[in-house]
């Protein structure tokens, strides 16, 4: 019978060899991205659909373009989850089409389709023609007029507000 010394040592011998088994986790992958187009900017809500992304929405971190020309496209955590990320483009100073990273818990995400391109562009930049009335004094209602308010529906060209 083995003295309880040889059997902490093995038993010691047998956790350090386990723990040196690494247990890949899934590598997150990118399926699709909406809208491919947003404004100049800033601003437009991105949804990037995949699989194995963080559990944790605050684990995830979005590139939008290189380094020279890019920008972190900020998370919204309560809209994202560990197969939709949600994030809200920053302004990066003109057109231009950019490559869209994910990295998921420091893991990089594979894009699926070799299609993971967002475009900044003048033509998806909402445009405000008038505001009516020029003043108003609360309670009241302002009508927004102008094109390109709703992503990927050009007939939206008004947007009222109460105050």
């Amino acid at each position: 019978m083995p003295n309880s010394t040889t059997a902490t040592i093995a038993l010691i011998a047998v956790i350090a060899a386990l723990s040196a088994i690494a247990i890949a986790a899934p590598t997150p992958s990118i399926d699709h991205i909406t809208p491919t187009c947003g404004s100049v900017l800033g601003g437009t809500y991105v949804t990037i659909s995949g699989k194995h992304f963080a559990d944790i929405p605050s684990g995830n971190v979005v590139f939008i373009g290189d380094d020279k020309n890019g920008r972190l496209c900020t998370v919204v955590n309560h809209l994202s989850s560990h197969t939709k990320i949600v994030c809200e483009t920053e302004s990066i100073g003109g057109e231009g089409v950019f490559a869209v990273t994910v990295a998921s818990d420091g893991a990089a995400a594979n894009c699926k389709n070799d299609n993971c391109d967002f475009s900044y562009s003048d033509s998806c930049t909402p445009e405000i023609t008038e505001v009516v009335p020029k003043w108003v004094k609360a309670p009241g209602k302002v009508s927004v007029y102008g094109r390109k308010f709703a992503q990927g529906d050009a007939s939206v060209q008004k947007l009222d507000f109460s105050m």
